[in-house]
């Protein structure tokens, strides 16, 4: 998936690993009698936290210390525990490299540090002497309706998103949403006449919200997504921490709701988990609902075999995995298929005969993934009138956008740690109940962190938080030491606290929208600015591509695409689309021979005339690639940029 084959031959060796760890660990005990050691995963931790400080120059060494002293608890041992999970945790604070941290907001984390010290402090993660659910059915289910309406309510209110940089990014993002279902609506057939970037799920999904318009569509579809995934973590964390004392169970659902509606933010300039709706709901939503099931079914009445009600659920989440994009079928099938097959395995198979089943799993997950591919290709050719090509359906598996050196100094290594432990866990002679569903969490986990892959900045990190922190409780559960205890409540605390290190903005009402008793409430201020103008209150490009907006707008000319750095799809009526090349987004990680041959495409399929305005002295070659299909037969200048209008040529 990069350029550099080591990120991915790493990430394959480990998920090779974790897939048979639980077989490993199972045949390692029978033969030795004894489980992996415990005291040098820690001494390990520490030296190498300590090492990682020290190569970073000690930095956030002070935050680091107070965060450890509010964490640790009692004792020694879980100080060592937090002293390691803070110094891991600190590089994942990137943005303090570039922005610093005000004296306001290290106060803020101070006060943040000093009142989860009394929360941490009776947080002691271990089970109650009853064994009985701490809160009833009705709290539990009150609790998950408010992270429900929360999540909801964090993406209606837009207010901190006018921000100039942040309406850009909602702009840039969106854009490679909308792109290739202006494509679809505009008559082309997806695949063949168009890139999918994000699946047809999404896709399909946006298009049928275009009569209210699609990038409010789109806005609604990220808001529901979002508040979903959040609510869904919400209840599997209550269930992991079920037996857990109170203290616990509250400072493990603060912590998620921090990592799901403020990490997922962009933290350098935060404008809202809705500013990039592919970090959490619209990528991960099918993983999590599925991981979901499993956590639930987990947490039910005891039974050798998955009740069939559960496993039809079960099959029918994988299958929408599958169909909703080529990267969720990979993230379903890695968590579905090796479950069921550990959860055969547990039901009395021993020796040859478990490993005989995780082979019989493997087959039937293979099976099941060519037929119900299969099936889809039947329904896209019944649809479509086409057969998709196996090397357009996977083209940005082969060219991912983003793709970047993995920082070995940055956050990598905290999620190296939590795989540590985890591994420690899962090795454990446990209850079976207990193993699959970390095995479950470390699967998704594993599976999300595929994404880090192809955009490899560490940021992308952060947006693998909330099932970092489901691996994490799942982990202390089977291996409930002093030292992994302390680990745990300080990167709880850490996501909490470092919250107050983050770039908000303060709360605005941008000129021209509607606001709720002076609240910002949908997406109307932001959507309005998607199209480059001068007469805007605030524009958002360069003057001179905004004047040759304007020009073309004075006289009739809708359908007007861009060719800048900033990477943007303008407003536009999806059905006057006149080629499926709209959105340098989605395009800018392809060869330039995939791309000549998609603009070939739209000119004889749409067969439209439309304009481009281009920067010249960086994307001029964006209109030599255009000129394999069409003509030009005007051009202007303003500035740097330059108005085309093209117009396809007649097929030869």
């Amino acid at each position: 998936m990069t350029a550099n084959p080591w990120p991915v031959s790493i990430y394959g060796l480990l998920v090779a690993a974790f897939l048979l760890l639980p077989w490993l660990a199972q045949s390692f005990r029978t033969r030795s009698g004894s489980e992996p050691g415990e005291r040098w995963i820690g001494l390990l931790l520490v030296a190498g936290a300590c090492l990682l400080a020290f190569l970073r120059g000690w930095e956030l060494i002070e935050a680091s210390i107070l965060l450890a002293l509010s964490a640790a608890g009692r004792g020694l041992v879980p100080l060592a525990g937090a002293a390691a999970a803070a110094l891991l945790f600190a590089p994942v604070t990137w943005w303090l490299r570039e922005s610093g941290i005000s004296q306001a907001q290290f106060l803020l984390f101070i006060g943040l540090c000093l009142g989860l010290a009394v929360l941490s402090r009776r947080a002691q993660f271990a089970v109650q002497d009853a064994g009985r659910p701490t809160l009833t059915m009705r709290t539990e289910l009150i609790l998950v309706g408010a992270m429900l309406v929360l999540g909801l309510g964090a993406g209606l209110l837009t207010g901190a998103a006018n921000e100039h940089e942040s309406v850009l990014r909602a702009w840039h993002h969106w854009g490679a949403y909308i792109s290739p279902v202006s494509a679809l609506l505009a008559g082309g057939v997806p695949f063949r006449d168009f890139p999918v970037q994000y699946g047809m799920g999404p896709t399909l999904l946006i298009a049928a919200t275009c009569p209210m318009g699609c990038w409010t569509g789109l806005y609604g579809l990220t808001v529901a997504a979002n508040a979903l995934e959040l609510a869904a973590f919400g209840w599997s964390l209550l269930l992991l921490t079920r037996r857990l004392d109170t203290p616990s169970r509250m400072l493990a659902l603060a912590a998620q709701a921090c990592a799901m509606l403020v990490w997922t933010g962009y933290p350098l300039d935060w404008g809202g988990a809705i500013m990039t709706p592919s970090v959490a709901g619209m990528r991960f939503l099918p993983l999590v609902l599925l991981l979901t099931l499993i956590i639930t079914a987990e947490h039910g009445p005891r039974s050798p075999a998955l009740p069939r009600r559960l496993a039809v659920s079960g099959h029918l989440l994988w299958f929408l995995g599958l169909a909703w994009s080529p990267e969720n079928a990979f993230f379903a099938s890695l968590l579905w298929w090796p479950y069921l097959a550990l959860r055969r395995a547990d039901m009395g198979a021993r020796g040859r005969d478990a490993w005989l089943n995780l082979i019989r799993g493997g087959l039937t997950g293979l099976a099941a993934v060519v037929a119900g591919y299969a099936g889809l290709a039947l329904l896209f050719r019944l649809i479509f009138g086409d057969w998709v090509r196996l090397s357009d359906f996977l083209l940005y598996l082969r060219n991912p956008p983003g793709a970047m050196p993995v920082n070995a100094l940055g956050p990598i290594w905290f999620v190296a740690a939590i795989l540590l432990l985890a591994a420690r866990a899962l090795s454990s002679a446990q209850p079976a109940s207990g193993r699959r569903v970390l095995y479950a969490c470390l699967l998704a986990t594993l599976a999300a962190l595929s994404y880090y892959l192809s955009r490899s900045h560490d940021n992308n990190l952060l947006n693998l938080l909330p099932f970092l922190l489901l691996v994490l409780i799942a982990a202390q559960a089977l291996f409930p030491s002093q030292f992994v205890t302390g680990f745990v409540r300080a990167a709880l605390v850490a996501v909490v606290a470092f919250s107050a290190t983050i770039s908000f903005h303060p709360w605005t009402i941008f000129p021209g929208s509607s606001g709720v008793a002076g609240l910002q409430v949908g997406p109307a201020a932001l959507t309005m600015r998607f199209t480059p103008s001068l007469k805007l209150p605030q524009p958002l490009l360069a003057p001179d591509a905004a004047g040759a907006f304007d020009d073309l707008h004075a006289r009739g000319i809708d359908a007007i695409l861009l060719f800048d750095d900033r990477m943007l799809l303008p407003l536009g009526e999806p059905a006057a689309s006149w080629t499926a090349v709209n959105n340098l987004a989605n395009f800018i990680p392809l060869p330039d021979a995939d791309i000549a041959r998609y603009i070939r495409r739209s000119a004889a399929v749409y067969h439209r005339p439309g304009w481009i305005v281009l920067k010249r002295k960086d994307y001029g070659h964006w209109l030599a690639l255009f000129q394999t299909a069409y003509g030009v037969t005007e051009e202007r200048r303003y500035g740097s940029y330059s108005d085309y209008y093209l117009v396809p040529r007649d097929p030869l």
